[in-house]
């Protein structure tokens, strides 16, 4: 078995292009049993590139990627989170965080709209009320994250200036996060998983807040909201 596993986790390094590992395997069913074997074995790194390309033939709407995924998170409770992303990559997949009506009040309704008309049908009931719930709280996540200030920030003990300074620093660094992607890409941040991921890569680069206790401690902040976002999409669809 150890040799077997060996050789998946050479391959999949080679196999650089997302997506591209699993295609050579072209049976979902097996690809589930490697992932199952691998998770249980303590592969964690062919584990995670076998999840990784899964979701990316989810996000391609690639036919039977979910269904498949939902099969096999469903009879695996320790395959939870990625049950989670799963739905997540699904809506994100249909774009219905990112849909734009004229009227500002009418949007969830017909981000709703959009939801309903994008292959629902695939799914069983509890499935539907599943990513139906987990769209609605996703939305309202997203609303929350949009929101000037933007989210708030934790005291600071060891900051003598930080409600001052480093909370207005913090305000301008979340407004600028929403700046920069409309004024780059042309187009607002809207998915809460885009917002997650845009945080955490302009987290990477120096603050320049104005004290350095604060630096770290908005970093390790931006980095707890990516961690409880990923961990906690599974609540979010009410998965058991």
């Amino acid at each position: 078995m150890d040799w077997a596993l060996d050789m998946l986790e050479g391959f999949s390094e080679k196999a650089k292009a997302k997506g591209k590992f699993i295609d050579k395997v072209q049976d979902w069913d097996c690809v589930g049993k490697i992932l199952v074997i691998s998770k249980r074995s303590g592969r964690k790194t062919l584990a995670q590139r076998i999840e990784e390309d899964w979701l990316h033939h989810i996000l391609d709407r690639e036919p039977y990627a979910l269904t498949n995924a939902l099969i096999l998170a469903e009879g695996s409770p320790e395959f939870r989170v990625f049950h989670g992303k799963a739905y997540y990559y699904h809506l994100k997949a249909n774009g219905v965080f990112n849909s734009r009506p004229l009227e500002k009040d009418v949007r969830l309704i017909h981000e709703i709209t959009v939801l309903e008309a994008n292959r629902l049908q695939s799914l069983n009931d509890v499935q539907k009320l599943r990513i139906l719930q987990g769209f609605w709280s996703l939305s309202l996540l997203k609303i929350e994250l949009a929101k000037v200030p933007g989210p708030k920030l934790p005291d600071n003990p060891a900051c003598a200036t930080h409600a001052r300074d480093c909370v207005q620093a913090w305000r301008e660094w979340w407004e600028d996060l929403f700046d920069a992607a409309e004024y780059h890409n042309n187009k607002p941040l809207e998915d809460p998983g885009d917002i997650i991921e845009a945080a955490s890569k302009k987290a990477s680069k120096p603050l320049k807040v104005p004290n350095p206790p604060c630096d770290a401690s908005i970093r390790k902040e931006v980095q707890n909201m990516a961690e409880t976002f990923w961990s906690g999409l599974a609540d979010r669809f009410m998965i058991p």
